[in-house]
């Protein structure tokens, strides 16, 4: 799909399973296959007054979750609409006090993020689960595990004066196999880094926080258990506006995606086994330099360190672009806002 006029892309986003490419633009939203490189390939076309500001598909389901720009009443930025594919039809809203930042599906919920606020929904009958107040969150970061067995939802929490802090809540009791018992729960205070936060990321399990910043040096990998740090990998000496971190379903890698670089960065986790380590084991790890690769992804690893990292240029392709791992995760997805995909 080409970026043409009235069809400038105004957002994107992956399916949770990564088989598909949501795309919002000026007029529409669209549902593109990641099976074919080049341009993206239309595979659904859903007209909306005014256009999509932001778009979340659940899996391969019928379900698509959006937000209008604004410029037209039925669609403004605090309500999420949630839209049958199947019938072709709205089927259901939400409205809220302030503008939608940023919103995530999981097979069990809807997650809206407001900048003082972070909602969460049963996704099948819209009630209302929980509300969480967050801290001045502009970016409306957000970031909530996918595994329906388990429950870890991380966001900005506030500030003492000198750095900024994340609050990490864990859920493990359930009431059924399919829902969780909200009012109980484990709430843990960690700060990360001195700047404001750029970007969060969740393993599938939601065992492992990546978080990186707005300097965007280096990315730090925390587990979610005892907020202990596990991992600093660097990215370079230069300032950096990271806009996604994403972990691969086996949490073995991790990418980092910028809008003023045309580079996406990978660094391999394989050795970082959190399900067998002891608190007093856990050692922070550093990671420096980068290899770069001309024309596709190779796996080499820098002397004896036990992360690799790999730098993958994309043509000078600078702007807004997402990236996320294959569902067979031999390979790297890229999509970018003028509409094509890698």
């Amino acid at each position: 799909m080409e970026n043409q006029g009235q069809d400038e892309i105004n957002c994107l986003a992956f399916n949770n399973d990564h088989s598909y490419v949501v795309v919002g633009t000026k007029r529409s939203f669209l549902i593109n296959s990641c099976q074919v490189q080049g341009f993206l390939a239309t595979k659904v076309n859903v007209e909306i007054a005014g256009g999509i500001s932001l778009v979340q598909m659940l899996e391969q389901s019928n379900i698509v979750a959006f937000v209008g720009t604004g410029s037209e009443k039925d669609f403004p930025k605090n309500k999420i609409v949630v839209w049958d594919l199947e019938k072709n039809q709205k089927a259901a809203e939400l409205v809220f006090p302030a503008d939608v930042l940023d919103l995530r599906l999981r097979r069990d919920c809807l997650v809206a993020v407001l900048e003082r606020k972070v909602y969460v929904y049963d996704l099948a009958t819209l009630r209302q689960y929980t509300c969480f107040d967050s801290f001045d969150n502009p970016l409306g970061l957000c970031a909530i595990s996918q595994n329906p067995a388990c429950m870890v939802v991380v966001m900005p929490s506030h500030n003492d004066g000198n750095k900024p802090w994340l609050s990490v809540y864990t859920f493990t009791d359930k009431v059924s196999s399919q829902a969780f018992k909200w009012g109980n729960l484990e709430r843990k205070a960690l700060s990360t880094h001195s700047e404001p936060f750029a970007a969060l990321a969740l393993t599938n399990r939601g065992s492992l926080l990546a978080v990186g910043s707005e300097k965007g040096t280096n990315v730090k990998i925390y587990a979610t258990s005892n907020c202990q740090l596990l991992h600093k990998v660097s990215r370079g000496n230069t300032h950096c506006n990271i806009i996604q971190l994403e972990f691969n379903k086996t949490s073995s890698l991790l990418s980092l995606t910028s809008s003023d670089k045309s580079t996406i960065h990978v660094w391999r986790l394989d050795d970082l086994d959190i399900e067998n380590q002891n608190d007093e084991e856990v050692k922070v790890q550093e990671v420096s330099g980068a290899r770069r690769l001309l024309r596709k992804m190779k796996n080499k690893i820098k002397g004896n360190d036990h992360m690799m990292w790999q730098v993958v240029p994309l043509a000078d392709k600078k702007g807004n672009k997402i990236c996320g791992f294959s569902q067979d995760e031999q390979g790297l997805l890229v999509a970018t806002q003028d509409g094509r995909f890698f």
